[in-house]
C-alpha cells in the first residue's frame, strides 16, 4: 500500500474500484508503531472526495470523523477510515445535496486515499468501514423499533377498521329494528307479525354478515 495520496479522479474510477473491493477483503492495516495524523489524514480525504466532482472546489463537507474499526480476516487489524457526507456542484453550476464519502487512510496514517463519493462504492464499504460495534447495535436497535412502530401502526389500524366496521353494523341494525318495529305496530294478524319478525332477523343476520 502507498504511502502518498492517491487521488482518484473520474478516469480512475475503474481502478478505484478494484482496489477499494480488494481493501473489503481485509488488506489494509497501519504500519506497527505508525501514528494517527488526525488533521492531515481528513485534509487528504477531502481532497481525494473532491476530485471525483466536475467542480472541485465548490466541495462543502460535514458530519466528517475518522473511524477504526476491525479488519475483516484479523480484529487485531485496525482499519482507519475518514467518513462522513459531501455536497458539491454539478455541471450546471447547482448542488446535488449531501451523501455520503469514504476514504481510507494510508498505511502511515499520514494521509489517505481512494476516497469516494460513488453510492454503489459507499454502500458496500459504510457499514464495514464506518460503522463501530455501538454504531451497528443502534442501528439494529433503531430498526427494531421502526419495525415495532410498523407493526403497532398496522395493528391500531385494523382495531380502528374494526371499530368503524362494528359502528357501523350497530346502526344498520338499529334501522332495521326501527323499521320493523313501525311495520309491526301496524300489524294485527299475527302470521303477518311472525313473517315480519322472519324478514327483520333474517336482514339483521344479512347486514352482520358485511
Amino acid at each position: 500500500m502507498t504511502k502518498t495520496l492517491l487521488s482518484v479522479g473520474v478516469g480512475g474510477r475503474h481502478l478505484a474500484r478494484l482496489v477499494l473491493a480488494g481493501m473489503l477483503l481485509g488488506v489494509i492495516a497501519p504500519t506497527l508503531g505508525a501514528t494517527l495524523n488526525t488533521n492531515r489524514v481528513i485534509a487528504a480525504a477531502k481532497e481525494s472526495v473532491a476530485h471525483d466532482f466536475k467542480d472541485p472546489s465548490s466541495a462543502q463537507f460535514r458530519d466528517v470523523r475518522i473511524v477504526i474499526t476491525n479488519g475483516e480476516k484479523n480484529p487485531k487489524e485496525k482499519i482507519h477510515a475518514v467518513c462522513g457526507e459531501v455536497n458539491a456542484k454539478n455541471s450546471f453550476g447547482a448542488y446535488t445535496g449531501f451523501k455520503r464519502f469514504v476514504a481510507a487512510a494510508t498505511v502511515d496514517l499520514q494521509s489517505a486515499a481512494l476516497g469516494t463519493a460513488d453510492p454503489a462504492m459507499v454502500e458496500g464499504l459504510w457499514p464495514k468501514w464506518c460503522m463501530t460495534e455501538k454504531d451497528k447495535a443502534d442501528a439494529i436497535a433503531a430498526g427494531n423499533r421502526t419495525k415495532d412502530a410498523v407493526e403497532k401502526t398496522a395493528v391500531d389500524r385494523q382495531a380502528k377498521e374494526k371499530g368503524e366496521r362494528d359502528e357501523l353494523r350497530k346502526i344498520r341494525q338499529e334501522n332495521i329494528e326501527r323499521t320493523c318495529a313501525e311495520k309491526r305496530a301496524a300489524l294485527t294478524d299475527d302470521d303477518a307479525k311472525a313473517a315480519l319478525d322472519a324478514q327483520c332477523a333474517a336482514s339483521i343476520k344479512a347486514s352482520n354478515a358485511n
